[in-house]
């Protein structure tokens, strides 16, 4: 009967050991699993970032290269009212008289 009890016992006690082993490579892999979700997260804030950041330089490269707006003066507005004298009109030139 004492052989029967210590088979049981240590039945029960293996049973227990790979109890305790399952939940241990449970945790182990919970936390695997835990650290993975991190890890992703980590690299989608990078991602992210990187992202904001090309944002941030195209548009400064797209303000600075830009040519700068050359002002210049208005032209003068045409003489459209404005004709052209006839040539009779016009004085002769002097020392173009007779003499």
């Amino acid at each position: 009967m004492d052989s029967l009890l210590t088979l049981l016992t240590l039945l029960t006690l293996l049973t227990l050991l790979t109890l305790l082993t399952l939940l241990t490579l449970l945790t182990l892999l919970t936390l695997l699993t835990l650290l993975t979700l991190l890890t992703l997260l980590t690299l989608l804030t990078l991602l992210t970032l990187l992202t904001l950041l090309t944002l941030l330089t195209l548009l400064a490269d797209s303000r600075t290269s830009r040519p700068e707006l050359i002002v210049s003066t208005p032209l003068p507005l045409p003489r459209l009212l404005l004709q052209p004298k006839p040539w009779s009109a016009t004085a002769a030139p002097s020392g173009s008289g007779p003499t």
